[in-house]
Parts: C-alpha cells; structure tokens; sequence
C-alpha cells in the first residue's frame, strides 16, 4: 500500500474517552461470521480477514491493548469492531508492532523512545501528515538488492500503519455486494454509490452505523435487541444479493474452524520437524 499525507485524522475523532471498548465474545463472532470480498476477489468470513489484520498489527492472533491501568486482551473481531465503536482512542493506543533493533532511523524520524509497539498517532505530526513518507519514498526507489535489513523493516512498518489507516477509514470491510456488477464486486459502505440503486444505496450506507450503534446500547444497557437485528439484515442481504458467489456454509464453517484451532502455527512445528527427519533419512 501506497504512503498517506495530508491531514488524515479528520472524522476520526468520535469519542475522546480512555474506556477500551470490548464487544462480549459471542457478539464479536457473530460479526465474525459475516462474508468479505477480499482485495483479490476471495470471499471468506470476516473472522479470517480480522485474524490477518490483527496478525500483521501486532505479530500475534490476538491483541493486547493497554491504556494507562488497563489492559486487556481482544479476539480479532473485537479488534476490528473496537477501532470502529472509538477509533480516537485506538488511534492511541500502542498496537503496530516494530522491530526494535532494526528501526533506529524510524525511532529517530517519529522522535519517540524505542520501543517494541507504537500507536497510529505516533506516526503523524500535528497536522495529520505521516512522518515517514519521504524516507519510505526513498527506500521504494531503491531496486530490492539495495535495500539493507532496516529499509526492509521499515516498508513492513508502513504497511503496518497503512493497514491501520484501512481499518479506520473501512477500506478493507467490503462486506455489501452489489447484484446488478457484473463482475460480482463487494464494497464498503463507503462506496455505497458505486451502482447501487437509490434504495439499496440507504442501506449499504447505513447499516452499519446502525449495528455499531447496537452494539453501544447493548454493551451500556444490555439490550442486544437493534444489533442482533442490524447485523441479521447485513447477513441476509449478503446472502440474498450476493448469492452467485455467496461460500458454501461448509466452506464457512470450516474456515471458521479452521481459524479457532490455529491449525496453520500449531502444526508448523510438527511438519517441520516431519519433513527434517524425513529429509535426514532421505539423505542417507
């Protein structure tokens, strides 16, 4: 992803409050079962694309958030739906991983101390403009054979802010399809223009606000009632408007298992060290 400049805070700042939205477990895999379009086309459920997001955020398949005393560790869902429900405060708090010993230059350019995670405001001056451009820019005119171990780490941070900056502004939630594209194209309720009718432009552009705003009445009074429904028409509409590539529910539902048991780190040590032994008798 390409480097932002220009001032790229404004609307963002929604709720200055340093309470750390946590949506309850069984409400964040609800929206983990809805259906993306990814950026090359693959449908999966959201709970894939929130793993991937959090993954490369902060290294690890979930994410621990502290803010002052508090501290807590969110799912992927609670991620992607916490930076939604307050994203000023996520714009603070110290998330985006980076490499302590290879970022000496970006710790110098950010002008902060060292350290091993640093949060989407430490990346942007007061005007909103992101700090790191020129010596990304820099770096990405050098051919790959010029580039030292540290330019390298420094790409890998910008896309870590960049995916960031994607989170905040929904870039990546392509979560409504639209019947009448013929190539069978989702988008975010940010694009709810691109070719939908007056009607269905309504409600790509809208219901997603309603659903968060389900969820806030839900996690201040315990009301579930406008969420649980907001979120059961994003499902029927994905299924009713994008059924010619809607996945399969078994497809789903072993993605979704797939994803619970971590089976992809979990058994990399044991085929690493299947595929050693192997090689060892191979060579004898």
């Amino acid at each position: 992803m390409v480097s932002l400049m220009g001032p790229i805070l404004d609307g963002f700042a929604q709720d200055a409050s340093t309470d750390i939205p946590k949506v309850p477990d069984e409400k964040a895999l609800a929206y983990g079962k809805l259906v993306v379009q990814d950026m090359d086309g693959r449908m999966k459920p959201l709970n894939t694309l929130a793993l991937e997001i959090t993954r490369k955020l902060t290294g690890k398949t979930s994410a621990e958030v502290t803010l002052g005393e508090n501290e807590i560790q969110l799912s992927p869902e609670q991620l992607v739906l916490g930076v939604q429900l307050n994203p000023e405060l996520y714009q603070r708090t110290p998330l985006l991983k980076i490499d302590l010993e290879k970022s000496a230059g970006v710790f110098q350019t950010l002008q902060v101390a060292p350290v091993s995670r640093l949060s989407f405001q430490d990346f942007i001056d007061d005007e909103g403009s992101y700090l790191l451009h020129e010596q990304v820019e820099a770096v990405n005119r050098l051919k790959p054979s010029e580039r030292s171990d540290a330019d390298n780490e420094l790409l890998k941070t910008d896309e870590r802010f960049n995916m960031f900056y994607g989170l905040l502004t929904g870039d990546f939630l392509r979560l409504y399809p639209n019947k009448l594209d013929p190539d069978d194209s989702w988008y975010t309720k940010n694009e709810s223009r691109q070719g939908f009718t007056a009607e269905v432009a309504r409600f790509v552009a809208n219901i997603g606000t309603l659903y968060l705003e389900g969820l806030r009445k839900g996690m201040e009074t315990g009301d579930w009632n406008a969420s649980n429904e907001a979120l059961s028409y994003m499902d029927l509409f994905q299924r009713e408007a994008g059924k010619s590539v809607y996945p399969a529910t078994a497809m789903i539902k072993g993605e979704l298992l797939y994803n619970k048991l971590r089976l992809g780190s979990r058994l990399f040590g044991p085929f690493w060290l299947i595929g050693l032994v192997i090689g060892r008798y191979l060579g004898q």
